[in-house]
């Protein structure tokens, strides 16, 4: 497991402890919007228009993701995220702190490690779920990988100012 993703992992895996696992989507669903909000931000700071397209796609798929995992939990969605977001109001900014001291070429990167692991994590929760629930979760997981592809693209085209 790379930094990143440890640190990910604190972030994040504390936030799930005592959620039924049934429920979680609803808290990476959280995650997954504040990954498609960095994007966005990446997308004004770029000088590359495709460089911004790219980056606008990959906040879109995060934003798909977030809303198909809150449909798939269903109502209890909102109360576990209203929940998580007043428990940890700091989320969004301690996400943004563990990019804050990198180059955006290394917050590509590392973003795109986060995205894999993003995936990995979507299929093992897809294991044991009924048959929509775990088509959804793996179509996620597919999702996360193509934002880690576009992102490892940019950088080896050099697309990351």
């Amino acid at each position: 497991m790379s930094d990143i993703e440890s640190q990910l992992a604190a972030l994040i895996g504390p936030l799930l402890e005592g959620i039924p696992s049934d429920h979680q989507p609803a808290i990476i669903a959280l995650a997954e919007r504040i990954a498609g909000q960095r994007y966005r931000d990446w997308a004004k700071a770029v000088k590359s228009e495709e460089a911004r397209s790219i980056l606008t796609a990959c906040a879109d798929r995060e934003d798909e993701i977030a809303t198909r995992a809150e449909a798939v939990v269903g109502d209890v969605a909102t109360r576990v995220q209203e929940t998580t977001r007043s428990a940890q109001p700091e989320l969004t900014d301690k996400y943004a702190a563990l990019f804050e001291t990198f180059s955006r070429a290394e917050q590509f990167g590392l973003q795109a490690r986060a995205e894999r692991s993003g995936a990995n994590l979507w299929r093992a929760l897809a294991q044991g779920r009924d048959g929509n629930a775990e088509q959804e979760q793996l179509a996620f997981a597919k999702l996360e990988e193509e934002n880690a592809d576009q992102l490892q693209d940019l950088m080896d085209r050099g697309l990351t100012d």
